[in-house]
């Protein structure tokens, strides 16, 4: 019998596995330049979706005036100044509130602490030094100090992303103008490309999401009105600092942010109230 017999066919590699091996390689670099490209451009496909939500939204109210004459661009231009205006007034609430409180408990911390103190010991039994307390605080070397001194260096960090969301805000209105007042040029120039069955379906897909998202954001801003005006009434007569920055708090974060936003917005009322009167704040609760 000779030595060099013909190799057994079941010797050879398969043809296949070098199928298999190219189309792994090929996949693997397809998923890491798509990995690479999403994270180049994903905070501008965010930014166009937040913009195309935000052309939904405000749509019908944009239909609704350019049906009584108003050019596309005139209404979306004065809708959108709208929204600015509210959300720069809610945050300029908000912020003086926050600042004028933090002003007030550095200036009066002393006798904050003894307020709660007394609280605490008188209603929940507990043995609390006023003295020892103050002295924590005042300790340069002491875990207050020490936090509010690795906090200054972040100022100029905080700033910077301020100001970066400031641009991405803007470029998102940006785009929400364009794709508000050319709405009517963007839908024929996509429904242009399909047939006439397709036509149809994505015309009443896309009138339905208008209907439903602009009618969805309107009725949460309605309810946070309502819910601002209750809650400014109890805050009132209870006596709370800033009622009215504290009540468009709990309007606006209630309704717009979903499941926590109910828990994050009575929190800062509670907190806020619990520093001028541990009592107040107990009857918030």
């Amino acid at each position: 019998m000779s030595d060099d017999a013909s190799p057994s066919p079941y010797d050879r590699m398969p043809r296949w596995v070098w199928k298999a091996v190219l189309i792994f390689w090929l996949g693997a670099i397809v998923a890491l330049a798509v990995r690479e490209l999403w994270a180049s451009l994903h905070g501008l496909f965010m930014l166009l979706l937040v913009s195309l939500f935000l052309s939904l939204a405000i749509e019908p109210g944009v239909n609704r005036l350019a049906r009584r004459g108003w050019k596309r661009g005139t209404a979306t231009g004065v809708i959108l100044l709208g929204v600015l205006i509210a959300f720069l007034a809610f945050l300029v609430a908000i912020g003086a509130m926050v600042g004028q409180q933090i002003a007030d408990l550095l200036q009066n911390s002393e006798k904050y602490v003894d307020r709660t103190v007394r609280f605490l010991n008188g209603n929940f039994g507990t043995h609390i030094d006023a003295t020892e307390v103050k002295d924590s605080i005042n300790d340069p070397a002491g875990p207050v100090q020490r936090f509010i001194d690795s906090q200054q260096g972040r100022v100029v960090d905080l700033s910077v992303a301020a100001l970066g969301l400031l641009v991405q805000a803007l470029s998102a209105l940006l785009f929400t103008f364009y794709l508000v007042a050319d709405a009517p040029k963007l839908r024929r120039s996509i429904l242009s490309r399909l047939s006439a069955d397709r036509q149809r379906t994505v015309l009443d897909a896309w009138e339905l999401a208008i209907e439903k998202t602009g009618g969805y954001l309107y009725s949460r801003a309605l309810l946070a009105g309502i819910s601002a005006m209750f809650h400014w009434i109890v805050l009132q007569s209870l006596g709370a600092p800033a009622p009215v920055a504290l009540a468009l708090w709990v309007g606006v974060v209630s309704q717009f942010l979903p499941v926590v936003g109910t828990y994050l917005a009575g929190a800062l009322p509670v907190l806020i109230t619990f520093v001028d009167s541990p009592a107040k704040a107990l009857i918030l609760l």
